[in-house]
């Protein structure tokens, strides 16, 4: 093979990977290319139609039916049409038009990017197919060792991804009021595919992080019943994602709260408080803050299952099984200070007696902490136990104990 193949050949292969890389990132045009193809594949033959049967083609195909794009609900209905009819098209004529419809894809496709390149001076031998945005690449320093490269690349990546990331509240909003997928995602809890499980779990999460949905979710008790369910599952990934959604649906609404408790939230999360993994433990500090909060039942619910002894003890740990870990930590410490705050203003005498158990020491240093909201909240602690009658002495002797 002489340099001109060579070179002819690194550009067709340039092509392929650059078209199917495109392919995968551009919504748009996945979502034409995969209902072309089922519109291709419907009525063709029979094999064909019992496959789109099986994997519940008429089920998607309706949805799409129902979509918002013009060129997409033609096809869709084409399809769905077409799968009542068992054709006999030659399966060359079938390849034919995939392999077409790749063509014209690649046409569309491939002058595009090299104007993209020839605009920053280069050619297909200098890019590889794979658009990055600006800033979107780690530039190591000179001189620096393997070890540090790696710290140095890892630390870059999550910083920026930090700057990146962020909810899309038109989409969660999109999941509460769409009819019927909380009730489909509710179900998918139920499945015994455990990655199943965690999708559905994560997508509850998210849903409920929007305001507009909660509500909605809290008037369905079921949706309650599986996330205290879930919490008590064994895996973290589910466990957390749980606690989140019952973090969120009980921020600031006294219907979600009260129902929590009654179905056994308080309970369930104070045991994750208990875990080995940050994230779950963050999870349910920061729901419990939530569900104490203004709400004497769930406060008195947290004094009873001993509460505030977990909460006294994050508050005043800073273990971290890694480095990665520090940031959760700081949050597990903001979450149960926040928790006692809302706990004792809400139920003090109790929460003051057993606080006396354990000793003021902890909350007096809590006013010391690095952590500003650990600080913020720790004299908010302090100054709800010693409204309790016989406990403004208690906290005055301590605080004048000199320092030695």
């Amino acid at each position: 093979m002489n340099e001109n193949e060579t070179r002819a050949l690194q550009y067709d292969l340039w092509k392929q990977r650059t078209a199917i890389n495109k392919l995968g990132t551009d919504v748009g045009a996945l979502f034409l290319f995969f209902t072309q193809r089922l519109c291709n594949l419907a009525g063709s033959r029979r094999q064909h139609n019992e496959a789109l049967r099986a994997n519940g083609a008429a089920q998607v195909l309706a949805a799409m039916c129902r979509g918002p794009r013009q060129d997409l609900r033609r096809l869709a209905t084409r399809a769905v049409g077409f799968m009542g009819w068992d054709g006999y098209i030659e399966q060359r004529i079938v390849g034919w038009d995939v392999k077409r419809s790749w063509e014209l894809w690649i046409e569309e496709v491939i002058p595009k990017e090299e104007r993209r390149l020839a605009s920053l001076g280069k050619t297909f031998e200098d890019g590889d197919g794979f658009v990055t945005e600006e800033g979107d690449e780690f530039q190591a320093p000179p001189g620096m060792s393997l070890r540090k490269l790696i710290v140095a690349r890892r630390q870059w990546a999550l910083r920026l991804a930090r700057r990146k990331e962020g909810p899309n509240l038109a989409n969660m909003k999109l999941l509460g009021s769409t009819p019927d997928v909380l009730n489909v995602l509710i179900m998918l809890t139920q499945e015994a595919d455990v990655d199943i499980v965690k999708n559905a779990a994560c997508a509850l999460s998210v849903a409920a992080f929007h305001e507009h949905n909660n509500g909605a979710m809290g008037r369905m008790p079921e949706c309650v019943e599986a996330m205290v369910r879930l919490a008590k599952t064994d895996d973290v990934e589910v466990q957390a994602q749980a606690a989140a959604t019952i973090a969120n649906l009980g921020y600031g609404d006294a219907p979600n709260q009260k129902l929590i408790g009654e179905l056994g939230g308080i309970e369930v999360l104070l045991d994750l408080c208990c875990s080995n993994d940050v994230d779950v433990i963050e999870s349910a500090t920061a729901a419990l803050a939530n569900l104490v909060c203004l709400h004497k039942a769930n406060a008195v619910k947290v004094c009873v299952a001993g509460g505030v002894e977990i909460l006294v003890r994050l508050v005043t740990s800073d273990k971290a099984a890694n480095l990665l870990d520090v940031d959760h930590i700081s949050e597990i410490q903001a979450n149960a200070a926040e928790a006692l705050a809302n706990l004792t203003s809400n139920f003090g005498d109790e929460s003051a007696a057993r606080i006396h158990t354990l000793g003021i020491a902890p909350l007096v240093l809590m006013c010391g902490s690095g952590n500003i909201q650990v600080k913020r909240n720790a004299p908010l602690v302090l100054g709800n136990i010693s409204q309790v009658c016989g406990w403004e002495v208690y906290c005055y002797d301590f605080l004048l104990l000199p320092i030695t």
